[in-house]
């Protein structure tokens, strides 16, 4: 299922980057070839029988253990067990899509940090629409939460990198509501950095846009 973060080439699809859109694909494509030729049949096979039941066998098979920080494991432990292809998962995925068309219209790549915070992004939402994402798959986002920590010094990224950093099942034998949450502890940091993110650009083109009018009021 690494496929998901192939999603992270959207930003580039959308800013028309293509001399880096066509590297990442040719990787892509040649990972791909190199895979089925090195792995036996066999492995594939286990491979496809795996994603047959974690896709289609139905809300029994829901693995609600804190491996796994999917959406569909975190409402399981709150009590919520859906189908990988429910309406509620059609509704979570409808909401961020929307959330990441109006981000990436909005979005200008003039400089390397841009394009990290774009990849960023997209690596978060393909783990929150991820099937089964393992907890050790979160730690990609350590080195851009310490960088943000020691730049920007806000107390949301210190709450980020604590709730990535945490590992649930350590807090069994807590309140039950505590112990649900911090066992999807890797699920909630990532929607927060989703939104935060989110939100930081709209409040970026928010001042961009008084900052204009300003301008604009005082030439009259």
């Amino acid at each position: 299922m690494k496929v998901f973060h192939f999603l992270e080439t959207v930003p580039f699809i959308f800013k028309k980057e293509k001399r880096l859109l066509k590297t990442i694909v040719l990787v892509f494509i040649f990972f791909l070839i190199v895979s089925w030729l090195i792995f036996p049949k066999t492995v594939w096979f286990l491979y496809l029988s795996f994603l047959k039941q974690k896709f289609f066998l139905g809300k029994k098979l829901i693995d609600i253990s804190s491996y796994n920080q999917s959406f569909a494991s975190t409402m399981a432990r709150f009590g919520v067990k859906q189908d990988f292809f429910s309406w509620l998962f059609l509704i979570w995925i409808l909401i961020l899509v929307g959330l990441l068309v109006w981000y990436f219209k909005n979005l200008t790549l003039k400089n390397i940090f841009d394009k990290i915070e774009g990849g960023v992004l997209m690596l978060s939402f393909s783990l929150l629409i991820h099937p089964f994402p393992w907890q050790y798959y979160y730690a990609v986002f350590l080195p851009y939460l310490m960088i943000k920590i020691k730049k920007e010094k806000s107390l949301v990224w210190w709450l980020i990198f604590l709730l990535v950093s945490l590992d649930g099942k350590r807090f069994f034998g807590w309140p039950s509501f505590i112990y649900m949450f911090l066992s999807s502890s890797q699920f909630f940091a990532c929607l927060s950095l989703f939104l935060v993110l989110v939100d930081t650009k709209i409040n970026h083109n928010a001042n961009q846009k008084s900052s204009a009018k300003k301008i604009l009021s005082q030439k009259i």
